[in-house]
């Protein structure tokens, strides 16, 4: 007999799944037929014939768009070998994939190198905040290019949301950046503070309020830690704060942005960020913590 009863939870979840996927994957084909010169020639067919096109520039190939392509993090390795060498695509489509930390360390080195991509979308994929800290790295240090940055749907959590905080002292050429459904608190302060740098981020980055609203994560991450940890932690903020105000006081105003990046990072995880890694070829190596643990 027919009903009009809602399906169980479980057949909902899957229809949509199943039409997230069939959007994403329409989506690529209409960036096809619209950017492309012709299907042979376009960026949303993942290939060694794409992979080598990337690498020599091909003019005909101005975008990738490889949504709900089940790429793996070994795909993304050998994509972003090729970015690495390109000077035409602006725009990276790689939503919906199996994409991870490992492959979000991949994307980070090739924007280290690369001087053409502007925006670059990864949603739907399993990126958490080892690999949105390594994206975080890059923007601050080695990338002045991109200016819209998708990272809705992953696994960031508070921690890769303070790394990106962290990086936004430095970076002042992305003004876009998309962190829904990640874990985040809905009303955490460093939500907030993401939010008015992006809205701020051609202005001087040394508005201390910014920083010192992150006193409520500090204040949340102490009381969860043992109190010989917590006393560590608090030291290390208060030490990066002084030393943001020496700068500042002394027009050092690379010199506050890193170390006020330096007190976000440690509200936010208890730790100090690391300096990204300069090699010039990416790193085949899984990604490891801070304290050298898988």
């Amino acid at each position: 007999a027919e009903t009009n009863a809602p399906p169980p939870e479980a057949s909902f979840a899957i229809s949509a799944s199943r039409f997230k996927h069939d959007l994403l994957h329409g989506l690529g084909e209409f960036l096809t037929s619209a950017f492309a010169d012709d299907e042979e020639a376009s960026g949303s067919y993942f290939s060694q014939d794409l992979l080598d096109q990337l690498a020599e520039s091909s003019p005909h190939l101005r975008g990738v768009w490889l949504q709900a392509k089940s790429l793996n993090d070994v795909n993304v390795r050998d994509l972003c070998h090729a970015l690495i060498r390109n000077r035409v695509v602006t725009e990276v489509w790689l939503p919906g994939n199996h994409i991870t930390d490992v492959g979000a360390s991949y994307i980070a080195h090739m924007l280290k190198f690369n001087r053409t991509i502007k925006e670059l979308f990864l949603g739907e994929n399993d990126i958490g905040p080892k690999g949105a800290a390594a994206l975080a790295s890059a923007l601050a240090r080695n990338n002045n290019t991109l200016q819209a940055l998708g990272l809705g749907n992953n696994n960031i959590g508070v921690e890769g949301a303070g790394a990106f905080a962290a990086a936004l002292r430095l970076n002042h050429t992305l003004h876009k950046l998309d962190v829904k459904d990640n874990g985040i608190p809905r009303r955490s302060s460093i939500r907030a503070l993401l939010s008015k740098m992006l809205e701020f981020n051609a202005s001087d980055p040394g508005d201390e309020s910014l920083v010192l609203g992150l006193q409520e994560e500090l204040a949340n991450l102490v009381g969860s830690l043992p109190p010989d940890v917590a006393e560590a932690v608090v030291m290390q903020a208060e030490e990066a704060l002084k030393q943001a105000m020496a700068c500042r006081r002394r027009g050092d105003k690379v010199g506050a942005a890193e170390a006020e990046g330096v007190f976000i990072r440690v509200c936010t995880t208890g730790k100090r960020p690391r300096d990204p890694p300069t090699t010039a070829e990416p790193n085949t190596e899984p990604i490891e913590d801070e304290e050298g643990e898988m």
